[in-house]
C-alpha cells in the first residue's frame, strides 16, 4: 500500500479527513495522526502540542501505511459522526 492508495482508501471510509496529515507539519495547535517520510525511514505518530507521541518508524512506505490504517480503524474518535 502506498500513501496515495491509503489516501484513496480512507476517502471512501468513515474516517474524518482532519484526523490525518500526510507529511510533516509544525502546527502546534492540531491533534492528528501523521505519516511522513523522514530520511530513509517512514514515521507514524500522533501529533499533539507539537510533539510526536507514540512515534513508530518503518523502513518502507507499505509498513507505515498499514500501521497507520490499523490505528485509524481502531480509534473511534477519528470516525465521522
Amino acid at each position: 500500500m502506498t500513501l496515495g492508495e491509503l489516501q484513496e482508501f480512507l476517502a471512501g471510509r468513515n474516517i474524518d479527513p482532519a484526523a490525518v496529515r500526510y507529511g510533516s507539519g509544525s502546527d502546534a495547535d492540531t491533534e492528528e495522526f501523521r505519516i511522513e517520510h523522514s530520511g530513509s525511514m517512514w514515521e507514524v505518530y500522533y501529533a499533539e502540542r507539537g510533539r510526536k507521541n507514540e512515534l513508530r518508524r518503518f523502513p518502507d512506505e507499505e509498513s507505515a501505511c498499514r500501521y497507520l490504517l490499523s490505528l485509524l480503524e481502531s480509534d473511534r474518535s477519528v470516525w465521522k459522526k
